[in-house]
Parts: C-alpha cells; sequence; structure tokens
C-alpha cells in the first residue's frame, strides 16, 4: 500500500468512528453523563436533565443528587417541559 491509499483508509474510519459517536456525544450534553445503557446509565443532576429524560424513554438514568424543583412549575398536563416561574 502506498501512502495514499493508507491515508485515505484512515481519513475513512476516523470519519466512520466519529459518525458512529456523534450521537453519543450530542445527547450526553443533555445529561451530567453517561450514554444511556444499563452499565453506563445518563446521569440526572438537574431538572432540566430530568425534563430531558422524557425523550429517552427506553435508556436507563441514575440521579446523582438531589433535585430542587420548587423553582420549577409545568406549562401544561401534556407538555411537561419544565420553565422557571
Amino acid at each position: 500500500m502506498n501512502f495514499t491509499t493508507t491515508f485515505l483508509r484512515i481519513t475513512v474510519l476516523v470519519l466512520l468512528l466519529a459518525i458512529g459517536l456523534a450521537p453519543d456525544l450530542l445527547y450526553a450534553q443533555q445529561f451530567a453523563g453517561g450514554i444511556g445503557t444499563q452499565s453506563s446509565p445518563y446521569q440526572i443532576a438537574t431538572a432540566t436533565h430530568l425534563d430531558n429524560a422524557r425523550n429517552f424513554t427506553s435508556a436507563h438514568f441514575r440521579h446523582t443528587t438531589d433535585i430542587e424543583l420548587t423553582l420549577y412549575n409545568h406549562s401544561s398536563k401534556t407538555n411537561s417541559t419544565c420553565s422557571r416561574e
């Protein structure tokens, strides 16, 4: 193999890995950590993290701290997005 072929193969491999990891990196920003699996559950540390959990019904979660919800209210029964009062 010459340099160009090796470089192209490595570039394709890196891109494929990046595409495969992109969803995990995106979802990780919505939680305090974890990737949503049983062995690495999404970590919930804030009311916003708790609110985000409703979008991942098949994922695993772990609360990492007590969450203060007295400053938040549900805007409606059909939309459970938390908002500050």
